[in-house]
C-alpha cells in the first residue's frame, strides 16, 4: 500500500463503524433489507429449475434390467413408456412441494445480519466507494 492510499482504508471512512468493526456504506455494500425473492418463485423460475434437475434421469439400469429380462422390445418399450408417464406426473408434484417449501423457507428467512460488513482488518481494507 503505498503512502497516498494510507488514507482509503476504511478506519478513516466516516461510513467505519469502529464500535462494531463494520462498514454500514449502503453503496459499498448491500443493505439485507432490499433482498426480494418473491419475482423469483412467483414468475416459476424456481420451479422451473427444479424441473431441470430432474430431467436428467434417464434411467439406464431400469431400461438394461428390463432387457436383461428377456422381455420384448416392444414390451420394454410400453413399461418405460408407462414408467415415463408416472415418473413426470410424480414431478408435478414434487415440483410443486419442494417449490413450496423453498418458497416459504425465503420469505421467513432473515437477512438481517448483512446490514453491516464485518472488516477484518480496517487499515488495508478500501473499498471504490470511500469518501
Amino acid at each position: 500500500m503505498s503512502r497516498d492510499d494510507m488514507y482509503k482504508t476504511c478506519r478513516w471512512c466516516k461510513y467505519f463503524d469502529r464500535k462494531t468493526q463494520t462498514c454500514i456504506n449502503d453503496r459499498a455494500f448491500d443493505s439485507g433489507n432490499d433482498f426480494d425473492f418473491s419475482p423469483f418463485y412467483e414468475g416459476g423460475a424456481l420451479a422451473e429449475a427444479i424441473r431441470d434437475g430432474f430431467n436428467d434421469f434417464i434411467f439406464y439400469d431400469l431400461k438394461q434390467a428390463l432387457i436383461e429380462s428377456k422381455l420384448s422390445k416392444k414390451r420394454i418399450a410400453e413399461i418405460m413408456k408407462i414408467f415415463y408417464d408416472e415418473f413426470d406426473n410424480a414431478l408435478i408434484d414434487w415440483t410443486e412441494s419442494i417449490d413450496g417449501q423453498v418458497s416459504r423457507a425465503l420469505n421467513h428467512f432473515d437477512f438481517s445480519y448483512l446490514d453491516g460488513v464485518s472488516i477484518k482488518d480496517p487499515s488495508e481494507f478500501h473499498c471504490k466507494h470511500f469518501f
